[in-house]
């Protein structure tokens, strides 16, 4: 976002079946089984915030189930939603997990900074992007990828889609205490972790072990230059809980430990010669509280999440840099049915509160803080049995923070969906998206080392136009769209 730019994303055809196999021309068979399981029929509500099957949804949604990813042996939501949706993604580990401050993050559309996460639809989005490695795959219920800018219902974050974690909540009776342990090992990673469920509480923890990696940066073709030679004693333990507090209320907290070392040095003449370890460790804590009634309509969600990294030289009371910060998100929306529940209307309203603090001892010391605010609505019309149209739109300010003036923006959207059968569909989606510069992007650095918000840095929008068929029937599923991003960056 730093250089003034702009970028036109064409996908020609992206082909996906609901168990989310690649598809060429032709769609696998699958038995009347299989079709129970992934069926278009299911329902989803991440798309339009109220509750539509796949195949009456105006978007490109993938369900994940959480039998799928024990099935296929995934080790987290990360790994399914990156095998399983064709989605673009950057790693640093292989399960989705980070290095400090480097975070893996899923691109849906290709879009770096565009993809925002919920847990049990509430934001964890942290600076822009969110790790999906810290729920356990054992506590996911279904993952439900929306493909397509979301910003109307979702926010900013939202500009190439919506991937929404639903964990698996205890049901409220008295069920007794019953678990699992389980023990992996293999010549890249060891791992443990055990579960344990009530009626009322669920709660877990694991934990892994990663093997050493060595000469992972050679001297090159000079050989000489800067190398870090080999990342040691790689580990991470994962922590969540879930709780119910009521029938319409539940509480949510997920927790990612991570730490490693690596070897910093210099090849000269190809000769390594090793100088400092650097040692990282990092903590990512998230919590959920959702109030959801089915009767009344009403919808809260109120969510904290918190990062804290650090690196340094031994000893290890001498920190070199610590990056830190918070973000607060709330939620408030009322469903209503119009027209005998024909026809639909969400009311809502958002408040951010984004927090990042880089703390590098003995050089500077940076905080921001940034709120924002929004409205949206959102109307669905059915015009009949076969036609319907959604109508939205956001208001949306942001407040000004060090190194940035408070912005407005109207972001609207059309949807609409003609429903040729009862086994096939068409839809059509157009929205505008907009994004400002993430929090921690106003560190940058100055020749004497100390930083200052970038003034080159602006706000980028999008328009997107977006064109999909979905099919189904007992033997084959096939799901095709064709979209074109304007983003101006």
């Amino acid at each position: 976002m730093n250089k003034q730019q702009k970028r036109k994303i064409l996908a020609a055809l992206t082909l996906s079946a609901c168990a989310w196999y690649p598809f060429l021309a032709q769609a696998a068979e699958k038995t009347s089984e299989d079709l129970k399981e992934y069926s278009l029929d299911e329902i989803v509500v991440t798309a339009t915030r109220t509750e539509k099957s796949v195949l009456e949804a105006p978007a490109n949604v993938q369900i994940i189930s959480g039998e799928q990813i024990q099935e296929r042996g995934y080790l987290s939501a990360f790994e399914a939603v990156r095998n399983l949706t064709q989605a673009d993604s950057l790693s640093y580990q292989d399960d989705g997990g980070d290095y400090g401050t480097m975070f893996s993050a899923i691109r849906l559309r290709g879009l770096d900074t565009g993809t925002l996460v919920l847990v049990n639809g509430n934001p964890c989005n942290f600076a822009n992007v969110a790790t999906l490695a810290n729920i356990p795959p054992e506590e996911i219920e279904r993952i439900e990828v929306v493909k397509g800018s979301n910003s109307v219902l979702y926010g900013p974050q939202a500009m190439g889609g919506v991937i929404n974690i639903i964990t698996k909540k205890p049901s409220g009776k008295a069920e007794g205490v019953h678990g699992n342990v389980s023990v992996s090992a293999g010549n890249q990673k060891r791992e443990w972790g055990t579960d344990i469920r009530t009626g009322y509480v669920n709660f877990g923890v694991h934990r892994n072990l990663n093997k050493d990696h060595n000469q992972i940066e050679g001297p090159g073709s000079t050989g000489n230059g800067i190398a870090e030679l080999s990342i040691a004693d790689k580990q991470g333990t994962r922590y969540y809980l879930d709780a119910y507090l009521g029938k319409d209320l539940a509480f949510n907290y997920s927790r990612s430990e991570r730490s490693y070392h690596y070897q910093k040095g210099v090849y000269k003449k190809y000769v390594f010669q090793p100088e400092d370890r650097v040692y990282c460790e990092s903590a990512y804590d998230n919590f959920g509280l959702i109030y959801d009634s089915r009767e009344t309509g009403w919808r809260g969600a109120l969510g904290y999440h918190r990062l804290e990294a650090r690196g340094w030289y031994p000893p290890k009371d001498h920190k070199d840099l610590i990056l830190k910060g918070y973000d607060v998100d709330l939620d408030v929306q009322k469903r209503l049915a119009l027209a005998d529940g024909r026809n639909s209307l969400v009311l809502g309203l958002t408040y951010t509160r984004e927090n990042m603090v880089r703390d590098q001892q003995g050089l500077d010391y940076q905080e921001s803080t940034r709120n924002s605010f929004a409205l949206y609505q959102s109307y669905d019309h059915k015009f009949n049995d076969r036609f319907n149209m959604i109508f939205g739109v956001r208001e949306y300010w942001v407040g000004k923070c060090k190194g940035f003036d408070s912005d407005f923006q109207i972001l609207p959207q059309v949807q609409a969906l003609y429903k040729v059968n009862k086994n096939s569909s068409y839809y059509v989606n157009i929205g505008k998206s907009f994004e400002m510069p993430k929090v921690n992007q106003l560190f940058k650095a100055r020749l004497n080392f100390e930083y200052e918000a970038d003034p080159n840095l602006k706000p980028q929008s999008s328009w997107s136009y977006e064109v999909g068929y979905k099919f189904e029937d007992e033997k084959r599923t096939f799901n095709a769209d064709v979209f074109y991003m304007n983003v101006k960056d």
